[in-house]
């Protein structure tokens, strides 16, 4: 549809602009530039005029027009020059620079430029007299009150874009004052360091701290654009680029982000330039033994391995893992990637897996949150069904075992927009996170009792005929299983299971029912038990029942826990299906590949990555090749991963950073970071998006999917894998979520969604399976795998930190993160921080049935009684040194979110 336009003069042009459009931008479309400083055309700002640098002349009008508030109408006349706007200009500028202290002005800045544009480089009405730095200083955002001009765009970005609520302005007239909190310093705040204040400030009052100043301030500088590796919502990041050192990052308009970024995009890229990034080939040497130890840096690279050319290293490579299969068979090989690298990365390593070493022992780390399995039994389809931004145009979002603002920080945003502009959140989980003051509904349940929960949840709805009866008889099967699984989980029953007052469950349930779009959200605090599966299957089942798929607003959408775990599914890097998901068991999907990759390739499904471990310790696997992954910080009970990792014959780890795996390895494969290639990545919005080298790779490091090629070249496959392109084409070819894409498409559009032609919320007509119908998947009834008991009568979980992502090997090496976050601590419930006396303890030990770990407490008000959580990015106390091994039946996720611990204070010293 046509967007209506009216006619307008400018100056001497005569302009046809959208009705909207405001006289700022219409200008600017034929070649007229208006000087502005509190504008910011990014989506979720609204036009301040609070600086007047934009003043002009329409013609019939008393006063003076802010051209960036005013929009166009019929008729105008309007001039952007005449004198009358000129002097009128001159004098709000010069009162502006007098905003400043002596010597504030910042050279580059927006209102620098915008002085220079009006022609005035200094002031008549003096300087506001300097301000007292703030002390101490925040890691992440330089704040220089003296350059602050009280524009209000910084508090425009904390409450209306980011809704941190942190900035705020106080005081009125001159007095007025940007202030932090209750008026406290920044690093005292509870300022979550996104940057975006330091991003949109026109005068660098705020701004982001640099990791490289001497780099910083040399010339010139470039600018690249990259997509941010650090979660699932894929966002796009602009990098300042000097001396091939990335300086600065900013966000940059991607699909996913519109120019937001949270702290690990904003702060995190500085690991690219690490001393201990690996540049050369490294080989075991003879006499160094292989035991549980971190890799720090060169020296210890130096004492345990040394330099090999790539022939020397990929042939030693090659011959371990020939010699496993000639010993012990190929089903001794195993294969892990990761989800932290490129579709075509995942998509070779897989074909090499089951076509030259001929093993079915493969997968990667979206095992460790793992929505595939029950998304594709209820609806034959394992990816989202709706994108994150479809919140926009839902009445009611359920939100099922997640911290978004910790774990997906921008997509957080995009909720808290959403909700504030009418969207009703429920919010079920037992952590009391600040996400929850936006809730409607807040189900503080204990933990792992998320079936009984939602179960009650569907007894309301059916109990009360709140389904969708058209939606249940035309598209859905085992309804009346369904119905009669959950007739006895009353909510009074679940109130007394879960801790949740029975009418809140029924309020939310019939607010969930009623609505006329809802959105389904969840995360790693759902599935991430050994009934994971089954509180996913129960969202779905809501979900379903209430014919919330395949309208706007509406639809289920697993949030994701790494940067490309939907493009390593979808191109086959799971043990059970081929790419594309074709079970590994139908012979036509074998017979098709088997003859485009010229192999025989095996009929059975494999191992899970918990369970080529365990079958390592066992000595079943002998060999092994881990591309990206960290098994040795990211598995459950690692003192029995890193025995397994030891008990190997031959073990190859291809990554950026010696990491804890690489100490166990016999070959070491210098990879390159995403920022450092090329390919292409697909977010959990189902949205592929093209890469390209922002910075250079260290030393010989190379690409993945290169590292691998050539490493079958070696094996004897006769590949011929040499152009990146010809590799996302066949792997187009196979999958069916890129039919119709190609590389010269993705070269053009930069970013496509998939699939393509397809409206953004799915299946509106039928699901993909063979009936048209989704299924409602019986439970399977299992509990926690342990409880608390008088030994260890604590509950343990664990999880991600804002500031640090996975096991930390990237993120523990950018300074600024390093400052925000240094060591690892237990969160404390306060009835066991209070019955243990830990006010005074420096030091706790937390012990479970695997081990035990040295560390910090702190007092945490948002557990529940006898709980408490740790972070798993840090070596020094690792928290899956404590976690259970038990695995979810049919999802093969271990149980990170429950197991049994205690605390015992440690004297000091």
């Amino acid at each position: 549809m046509t967007e209506p336009t009216v006619m307008l003069r400018i100056d001497d042009h005569m302009v046809d602009a959208s009705v909207g459009t405001s006289l700022l931008e219409a200008a600017r479309r034929c070649g007229i530039i208006i000087p502005s400083v509190c504008v910011c055309g990014r989506e979720g700002y609204e036009a301040e005029a609070s600086c007047r640098f934009c003043l002009v002349e329409i013609e019939g009008e008393n006063k003076l027009a802010p051209a960036c508030r005013r929009e166009v109408a019929e008729g105008l006349v309007v001039r952007t020059s005449s004198e009358r706007a000129l002097q009128a200009r001159r004098v709000v500028a010069e009162l502006t620079l007098s905003e400043q202290g002596a010597g504030a002005l910042r050279p580059g800045s927006r209102l620098a430029e915008a002085l220079a544009q009006i022609g005035v480089g200094a002031t008549r009405f003096g300087h506001r007299p300097a301000i007292e730095p703030t002390v101490p200083p925040h890691p992440a955002i330089v704040v220089d009150f003296d350059a602050c001009i009280r524009c209000g765009l910084c508090r425009t970005a904390c409450q209306d874009v980011q809704v941190n609520g942190v900035i705020g302005m106080s005081g009125r007239g001159n007095g007025a004052r940007i202030v932090f909190d209750a008026d406290v310093s920044l690093s005292a705040s509870s300022c979550v360091a996104c940057g975006e204040c330091a991003q949109v400030c026109p005068t660098g009052a705020l701004a982001t701290v640099s990791s490289e100043p001497a780099v910083a301030r040399s010339v010139p500088a470039t600018t690249a654009d990259t997509i941010c590796p650090f979660c699932s919502v894929g966002c796009r990041v602009e990098l300042t680029v000097s001396c091939d050192r990335v300086v600065q990052a900013a966000g940059a308009d991607g699909p996913a982000n519109h120019g937001r970024l949270c702290v690990k995009g904003r702060f995190g890229f500085d690991f690219l330039h690490h001393p201990d990034r690996l540049k050369v080939p490294l080989i075991r040497r003879d006499d160094a033994p292989k035991r549980a130890m971190p890799v720090p840096g060169p020296a210890a690279v130096t004492e345990f391995f040394r330099p090999a050319s790539w022939d020397e290293a990929l042939d030693r490579a090659a011959a371990g893992l020939r010699a496993v299969a000639e010993r012990h068979g190929t089903d001794a090989l195993a294969v892990l990637g990761s989800a932290k690298t490129t579709n075509e990365d995942a998509y070779i390593l897989q074909k090499m897996a089951r076509s030259v070493l001929g093993t079915q022992h493969i997968d990667h780390c979206t095992r460790l949150c793992a929505s595939v399995p029950p998304l594709g039994e209820a609806i034959g389809y394992s990816a989202v069904t709706a994108p994150i931004e479809e919140i926009e145009h839902a009445d009611v979002a359920l939100m099922v075992g997640s911290n978004p603002e910790v774990n997906h920080p921008v997509a957080a945003t995009i909720m808290k927009n959403a909700v504030h502009r009418g969207t009703k959140l429920i919010l079920v989980d037992p952590y009391h996170q600040p996400f929850a003051r936006h809730a409607t509904h807040f189900l503080a349940l204990r933990p792992g009792s998320d079936v009984a929960l939602l179960s009650a949840m569907l007894h309301v709805v059916i109990a009360e005929g709140l389904y969708d009866r058209d939606f249940v008889r035309d598209r859905i099967h085992g309804f009346d299983d369904l119905a009669a699984r959950v007739r006895g989980m009353t909510p009074s029953l679940a109130e007394r299971l879960t801790g949740v007052d029975a009418g809140r469950i029924a309020a939310a349930a019939r607010l969930f029912a009623t609505a006329d779009r809802a959105m389904c959200f969840w995360g790693m605090g759902a599935s991430q038990h050994v009934h994971g599966a089954d509180n996913i299957r129960c969202v779905i089942a809501l979900a379903l029942i209430c014919g919330h798929v395949g309208k706007p607003g509406s639809g289920l959408h697993p949030l994701r826990g790494q940067n490309n775990v939907q493009g390593s599914c979808d191109a086959g890097l799971i043990p059970s299906s081929f790419p594309g998901y074709a079970s590994v068991g139908d012979p036509q999907a074998r017979t098709r590949l088997s003859k485009l990759w010229g192999a025989d390739l095996p009929a059975s499904p494999g191992l899970t990555q918990v369970e080529i471990l365990e079958a390592a310790h066992a000595g079943r696997i002998r060999g092994l090749y881990v591309a990206g992954g960290n098994p040795a910080m990211a598995n459950p009970d690692l003192t029995r991963t890193r025995e397994a990792l030891a008990r190997l014959d031959h073990l190859v780890v291809q990554d950026i950073f010696p990491t804890e795996t690489a100490a166990f390895a016999d070959v070491i494969l210098p990879a390159t970071a995403l920022a450092e290639r090329s390919g292409s990545v697909t977010n959990t919005d189902r949205v592929v998006q093209l890469l390209a080298p922002a910075v250079p790779a260290p030393g010989d490091a190379r690409p993945d999917w290169w590292i691998t090629s050539t490493l079958a070249k070696h094996l004897g496959a006769p590949w011929r894998h040499d152009r990146l392109s010809e590799l996302f084409d066949e792997m187009a070819a196979v999958v069916p979520m890129l039919a119709g894409t190609s590389w010269s498409m993705l070269e053009r559009e930069k970013a496509i969604a998939l699939p393509l032609g397809h409206a953004r919320s799915l299946f509106a007509e039928r699901f993909p399976t063979p009936s048209g119908r989704g299924r409602l998947v019986a439970l399977q009834g299992r509990g926690p795998a342990e409880e608390p008991d008088a030994d260890y009568p604590l509950t343990l979980v664990t999880g991600r930190l804002l500031e640090h992502w996975h096991t930390g090997s990237m993120t523990r090496r950018a300074p600024v993160l390093d400052a925000l976050a240094p060591e690892p601590v237990v969160n404390v419930a306060p009835d066991v921080f209070d019955s243990l006396g830990l006010e005074y303890a420096a030091r706790v030990r937390v012990v479970t049935r695997r081990g035990g770990v040295s560390v910090a407490p702190r007092l945490d008000t948002g557990l529940q009684a006898g709980v408490i959580w740790m972070p798993f990015a840090y070596f020094e106390a690792a928290a899956n040194d404590l976690t259970n091994s038990a695995l979810d039946a049919t999802t093969r996720v271990p149980e990170y979110k429950y197991c049994a611990a205690r605390i015992i204070a440690e004297p000091e010293g």
